[in-house]
């Protein structure tokens, strides 16, 4: 109940609690819903001077044995980046560690997600430190979300990593009847991004999309 209406306090006050931003670290022998009410507290709370701090404390928990604190803690990382552009780098920095850890968990799914978010709002700046990782692990997503993610990636930067964003897309495209909507829309708009960038080595594969998109679906 006090964690409750802290989070209540901090909707009209968010800068009332941000130099005793650790009482909100969770304990091992938290509740689950605790844990939650923390993290949720620690996104209100994160601003220029401690996002790196809490970012850092967010990251510990993308290996913790509760799936919904996995969830909402990397989460909470794509939320703090949108909310204080300064955690750019600490929130790429933790993502790509989060990433290379990852074994097709549920830290995996979800990274993805806030990778192609950090990637989309500064293009530019984090493709060496997340786009190859990413597109490592592509045959690992199995979520909607995180496949639709992977395939944003790989048509955004099919100009610069040619081989393996059409290998990817090319495996998607194949498989396209069986996927759901939202993982379609991506393979088409990675195929035509790949078109665009690579005319020469994706024709074949955009007209066989399309015309399966427009006579099978």
């Amino acid at each position: 109940m006090a964690l409750r209406n802290i989070n209540f306090i901090l909707q009209k006050q968010p800068y009332i609690f941000e130099n005793n931003i650790k009482v909100f670290y969770t304990k091992f022998n938290d509740p689950v819903y605790v844990k939650q009410e923390k993290v949720d507290i620690l996104v209100k709370v994160a601003d220029e001077k401690n996002c790196g701090q809490i970012i850092n404390e967010l990251k510990q928990y993308a290996s913790d044995v509760d799936a919904e604190l996995v969830t909402a803690s990397i989460k909470a990382i794509g939320f703090i980046v949108r909310k204080v552009e300064s955690a750019a780098q600490n929130a790429a920095d933790a993502i790509s560690l989060i990433v290379k850890e990852a074994i097709g968990g549920l830290a995996l799914q979800d990274s993805v997600v806030v990778a192609r978010d950090i990637l989309r709002k500064f293009p530019g700046k984090y493709e060496k430190l997340l786009v190859d990782d990413v597109l490592k692990k592509a045959s690992e997503f199995y979520e909607v979300e995180a496949k639709a993610s992977l395939l944003w990636i790989a048509g955004e930067y099919a100009d610069q990593k040619t081989k393996v964003c059409k290998k990817i897309i090319q495996q998607y495209a194949e498989d396209f009847l069986q996927e759901p909507d939202p993982v379609k829309l991506q393979v088409l708009t990675a195929s035509v991004k790949l078109y665009l960038k690579k005319p020469e080595d994706s024709e074949d594969l955009i007209q066989g999309l399309l015309k399966k998109a427009t006579e099978e679906v």
